[in-house]
């Protein structure tokens, strides 16, 4: 769902859910409550929509996917992921949310390990596939990870690279 910066706040019943899953001629004996995480529309942001307490009956067992609520200036939705750095066991990994779909990820400083060289970033865990920060665009949430080299001084013989 998405609204204009300054729109006045959805209601309940302004919030849309499906029931797939129910077989023909089921319906829901009570239905989802649907709510917001939002206080006001001033400024731009994401909001999660959280469905609970609706019931099908003793033959269903109910899962529930929350929405996204965006706060945009065209007031079209648009889609936010989150993308991890993830550090190879070589520190802290690194957590940015709200990072917009389509957009480049911005390059972070190098990090540094005692004992290794940094080889860059990498989309997957082996660290094969260098991660592009000029072409490479976010799609959806996401780890990058970080890839190290043992230093000549610090080789191990089974593992001097990931």
């Amino acid at each position: 769902m998405g609204l204009n910066i300054g729109a006045d706040l959805p209601k309940s019943e302004d919030y849309l859910y499906d029931t797939a899953g129910l077989l023909e001629g089921d319906k829901l004996t009570a239905m989802p409550k649907l709510s917001c995480t939002i206080t006001d529309t001033a400024k731009a942001g994401t909001y999660d929509i959280i469905a609970s307490n609706a019931d099908a009956g003793m033959n269903y067992e109910i899962t529930y996917k929350n929405g996204t609520l965006t706060v945009s200036e065209t007031g079209e939705s648009t889609k936010y992921y989150t993308v991890t750095y993830n550090m190879n066991g070589h520190g802290n990994d690194i957590t940015n949310t709200g990072v917009k779909e389509g957009s480049l990820l911005e390059k972070p400083q190098d990090p540094q390990a005692e004992g290794y060289t940094f080889t860059g970033w990498y989309k997957d865990q082996s660290c094969t596939v260098l991660w592009d920060f000029a072409k490479d665009t976010i799609q959806s949430d996401t780890t990058v990870y970080a890839g190290w080299k043992a230093n000549d001084d610090n080789k191990d013989d089974n593992n001097d690279q990931y």
